[in-house]
């Protein structure tokens, strides 16, 4: 088998964010520390760090309110982590996510992403 040069550009994301304001209002980020965020693209990447036996039962959504309006517009999301296990030892994971939903439907170029418990600026994807 062959690549094509054009192959190895292609960027996949692990999942697509929610956008849902009442299960973002219902969630909550505690259990999870947000080391990092990286955008390539249309991918948003977020390394974390939480408490676990391992990473394979960590359950990891992003929700997202719906567009705000404000010049530009902003999102609110939030990183919720679903992890049942008691254990301690500290996982760190990474997981991406395809955002390109979460553009603003106004034509606007540009859309701020405040994410709960990042402690940098926002992101601004355009």
């Amino acid at each position: 088998m062959s690549c094509n040069k054009e192959d190895s550009n292609i960027i996949t994301c692990d999942k697509e964010p929610i956008i849902n304001n009442q299960l973002l209002i219902n969630s909550t980020n505690d259990n999870l520390v947000i080391n990092k965020i990286e955008l390539v693209n249309d991918c948003l990447k977020i390394n974390f760090s939480s408490a676990g036996c391992n990473d394979d039962s960590m359950e990891v959504e992003l929700i997202s309110s719906s567009i705000m309006e404000s010049k530009p517009p902003q999102r609110r999301l939030r990183l919720f982590l679903n992890n049942n296990e008691n254990c301690e030892a500290l996982i760190t994971k990474e997981i991406s996510f395809n955002i390109s939903n979460l553009k603003s439907t106004n034509n606007e170029q540009e859309v701020i992403l405040n994410i709960d418990g990042y402690s940098n600026n926002p992101v601004l994807y355009n």
